[in-house]
């Protein structure tokens, strides 16, 4: 199967998904930087896993307007969308600057289906962490835990609400059940490629998954 050449060699580790569930919690995030456990920090989680191995966002107006600076986090960036034309052209020329954008992966149009195993693609869920534990396990984990993962109602973050930057999505109920929706139909296929995908968020609505600590799950 082919593979971008900046895709890096996770091969059976296990990766700690650090999504902006208002479960996150910061003692948790501690518990994830272990030696050997990878890290990949979803949208502003980054602010408190500014050490994360990877940073992942789907959404370019986030990247537009919440990229950290080089100096923030010095991890992989990894983006899912690309500006259109005319939203290229309202942004800054800062925030194009090339030493802040992420590597691309394209996303599959249809929010339901299976996870993607080739190329540059990634499975889309409608959510950056259901498409960070995609690319995790393309990477070659062999466990994937989630963190803040919580899927329990509209604009619910760690941080307060809403996402706070221009163009922001507003979530509705129907976001969070097709959220759930895809994590469920995933659920098979990440145990029939091997990967254990372990809900280790401490609110969460999410079935499918075996439900741990932190801890449980990096024994």
């Amino acid at each position: 199967m082919s593979s971008p050449y900046w895709f890096p060699d996770w091969t059976d580790a296990t990766v700690v998904i650090i999504a902006c569930g208002p479960s996150l919690k910061a003692d948790d995030v501690a518990e994830a930087f272990r030696d050997g456990v990878k890290t990949i920090a979803i949208n502003d989680a980054w602010t408190v896993a500014p050490n994360a191995d990877v940073l992942y966002a789907c959404d370019w107006t986030w990247w537009a307007h919440k990229a950290p600076h080089l100096a923030d986090f010095k991890g992989l960036r990894v983006r899912g969308t690309v500006p259109a034309k005319e939203e290229a052209q309202r942004l800054k020329p800062i925030q194009l600057n090339s030493a802040l954008t992420p590597h691309p992966v394209r996303i599959r149009p249809e929010k339901f289906g299976r996870l993607e195993w080739s190329d540059d693609f990634v499975a889309n869920g409608g959510n950056s962490a259901f498409q960070a534990a995609n690319l995790a396990a393309r990477w070659g984990a062999w466990k994937v835990i989630l963190l803040g993962v919580d899927c329990i109602g509209p604009n619910r973050h760690f941080n307060g609400g809403k996402h706070t930057f221009p163009g922001a999505p507003d979530q509705s109920k129907g976001t969070i059940d097709d959220w759930l929706k895809a994590w469920r139909q995933a659920a098979d296929q990440f145990r029939g490629a091997g990967v254990d995908v372990i809900n280790a968020s401490p609110a969460s609505a999410l079935v499918g998954y075996r439900k741990l600590t932190i801890r449980e799950a990096l024994a």
